[in-house]
């Protein structure tokens, strides 16, 4: 059986689900389609991928506020897949004509999706509209789920399937490391051994990283130091860094250049404590719990990303409402003075039962069986 998944373009954290999807899948044969270049500054996945016999290359056409991707009409009608996977978005507007095609051949489509519906807004409507094209959604939670079945969509249709970074290379840069090698790096980044924050991503508005430098200032007034290490690069790098020197925490607050190298990153987020993302906080939450990190964020399941859900509550963190900093920052003093039993052994807990790339392939595998494409 074929089955082609179809993206946009793809990031290099999908090079670890991509390629578990192509082992030992018996009877399912996986290839890939999209673009080699982004609209934007994120990292691709490598070369060497788009080598394979199993990739088609398409060429994103960004116009009136969508996508439109061509060659993916002429692949669909020139070769026979058994199922197509679409990265499902309903502005790209090639994937409405695509899957419209695929259900009269009686092909199998399935939407890979966030799949979030917040109210009876228009684009909500045509979000609906677009999810009856598919005859399954698979999605980054359990939270979609719900809210979708609240909005009429058949639970039958519905496949949680989480989100995955590379966790086997964590796992072993994890084992690997040394405590002498962490606390020499914690030596090289901080003068002093407080308790250490941690943020690893990039740097934009969205994370609210100003609020973890005020946080860091209001705490510091309180006879409480932290550090804070930030880890990445982005449009709000200048202003973090002015902030922190007008607020005098040049000694508590370190920046540090992004980087993909996972000994390094590991190095680094095993000699801190506690990620604090006041804003969405995405994969870092899986980067992070893969090294035994607690995350204090917000709950907001509307504006937050479905990765939070991972986050649960005295066990791999806190959740606090979305906007109130000074439950934060009592959240983080709690975990100073009283922390969680087995916390870093729960952090990695959730990550292998249920954020991996093994447990990722299995559930979409499990979705198309469920509609008799294997």
């Amino acid at each position: 059986m074929k089955v082609l998944i179809v993206y946009h373009y793809i990031a290099s954290y999908r090079a670890p689900i991509f390629s578990e999807m192509k082992l030992d899948c018996e009877n399912i044969e996986f290839h890939f389609a999209s673009d080699v270049t982004a609209r934007n500054d994120i990292a691709l996945i490598s070369d060497l991928f788009y080598q394979s016999d199993s990739f088609k290359r398409l060429n994103n056409v960004w116009l009136l506020g969508g996508l439109w991707q061509v060659g993916l009409l002429r692949l669909l009608l020139n070769e026979k897949y058994d199922a197509v996977i679409f990265l499902a978005d309903p502005s790209f507007f090639s994937t409405w004509l695509a899957s419209a095609y695929l259900k009269i051949k009686s092909t199998k489509v399935l939407f890979w999706t966030h799949g979030f519906i917040r109210g009876r807004a228009p684009k909500d409507v045509l979000k609906l509209l677009f999810y009856k094209l598919a005859d399954s959604l698979l999605l980054y939670g359990d939270g979609a789920k719900s809210n979708l079945v609240a909005c009429g969509v058949p639970k039958k249709k519905l496949y949680p399937i989480y989100n995955s970074l590379d966790y086997e290379t964590q796992k072993k840069a994890r084992e690997l490391i040394t405590h002498e090698e962490v606390g020499s790096k914690k030596l090289e980044l901080f003068a002093t051994s407080n308790f250490q924050l941690v943020f690893v991503g990039r740097l934009t508005p969205q994370k609210k990283l100003d609020v973890v430098v005020d946080m860091v200032y209001k705490l510091k007034k309180e006879q409480v130091l932290v550090n804070f290490l930030i880890i990445g690069d982005g449009v709000q790098r200048n202003q973090l860094e002015n902030q922190v020197t007008s607020m005098g925490l040049d000694d508590q607050v370190t920046f540090y250049e992004k980087t993909y190298d996972e000994k390094e990153l590991a190095l680094l987020l095993m000699g801190s404590d506690l990620c604090v993302s006041p804003g969405e906080i995405g994969l870092t939450a899986m980067h992070v719990l893969a090294y035994g990190v607690p995350v204090i964020t917000h709950g907001n399941e509307f504006t937050q990303m479905p990765e939070y859900e991972a986050i649960i509550d005295g066990e791999t963190g806190y959740l606090f409402p979305d906007g109130n900093y000074d439950e934060m920052r009592r959240l983080v003093k709690n975990m100073i003075n009283n922390p969680i039993d087995n916390i870093r052994g729960n952090c990695i807990d959730i990550i292998e039962s249920k954020y991996n790339p093994v447990t990722q392939k299995k559930l979409i595998l499990e979705a198309l069986d469920e509609l008799n494409c294997s």
